[in-house]
């Protein structure tokens, strides 16, 4: 029975955040996702708010929490289940979403709180409320949380403990910039233009490793590949520091989102023939990228 209630409530709030949004303007949300099912609550989150120095004012209960964020009024909407109505499946979501990580977070997640306004915000003070929500989320949320997502713009950020830091320093907006690309390839395409692609990329490997033993700035050589932990394949970029006839080196240049084991900045071996993509800067301009352009809409 309380599967149903929550349901309800999901339901319920979708229909009230839709028709809001049509009156309003944009329906701004700050959404936590979550790999497992869980509910936050009011006491953590006060304690939370103190250690990130962010005033919060907290009351209701954990179905029906309401917030004041740096004195502006917020809901809380949550369940232990997927975001969404009871009767759509994760997967029909996710395909509204071009970005991976959160294509991938959508998949994955068992649970969800959206921190919403009932009432039309002004852009700089949606912004202001963002970074307070930020800083308190970066004390509060554990290793489970999966994502940020902002429900105005579609923007979404990975949790990570860099990520953690940036937002006690008040860098959300930031992050959510920053954040917004396509930067980690959850899966390789079945497209045959991908295959096409991967195939020129090895095929004119030669032609990088010439521009990377010749390049004065190496830190602009960077190749893609496949790296996983025995449950999880992601595909990454790496800034490439060296070069044999069968691996390639070089620093992780963005957070794993499923992958364990392995952070952003490390150093990492990938063997050439698991070899993706690569790309470098030429006097002409870019050289390289051949599956970016396929999963980039090119």
């Amino acid at each position: 029975m309380l599967w149903w209630i929550l349901g309800g409530i999901v339901v319920i709030g979708g229909v009230v955040m839709f028709l809001r949004r049509k009156r309003g303007g944009p329906f701004r949300a700050l959404i936590l996702l979550y790999r497992t099912p869980t509910l936050v609550q009011a006491e953590p989150l006060k304690a939370a708010a103190e250690r990130a120095g962010v005033e919060l004012l907290v009351s209701g209960t954990d179905l029906e929490m309401l917030l004041i964020v740096d004195r502006v009024p917020l809901k809380v909407m949550q369940a232990p289940m997927p975001y969404g109505h009871p009767d759509i499946k994760p997967e029909e979501i996710a395909e509204n979403f071009l970005e991976a990580r959160l294509k991938g977070a959508v998949l994955e997640h068992q649970s969800f709180a959206s921190f919403y306004s009932a009432q039309p915000v002004e852009d700089a003070i949606w912004d202001q409320t963002l970074i307070a929500l930020g800083r308190v989320l970066s004390e509060y949320a554990d290793e489970e949380a999966l994502m940020l997502w902002r429900a105005d713009n579609n923007q979404c950020i990975r949790f990570s403990p860099e990520m953690r830091e940036e937002l006690r320093q008040g860098r959300i907006l930031d992050l959510f910039n920053e954040g917004n690309g396509d930067e980690v390839m959850l899966v390789d395409s079945d497209d045959e233009r991908m295959a096409v692609a991967v195939a020129e990329a090895r095929r004119r490997w030669p032609e990088f490793v010439a521009a990377f033993r010749q390049s004065d700035d190496p830190d602009s050589c960077i190749a893609k590949g496949p790296f996983g932990d025995g449950h999880n394949v992601e595909y990454m970029w790496i800034s490439v520091t060296e070069i044999t006839a069968d691996t390639i080196q070089g620093k992780l240049l963005s957070s794993p989102f499923k992958v364990r084991g392995i952070k952003e900045g490390q150093l990492v071996t990938l063997p050439v023939e698991d070899l993706n993509d690569w790309a470098f800067i030429s006097e002409s301009g870019p050289v390289g990228m051949f599956t970016e352009r396929i999963i980039r809409g090119g």
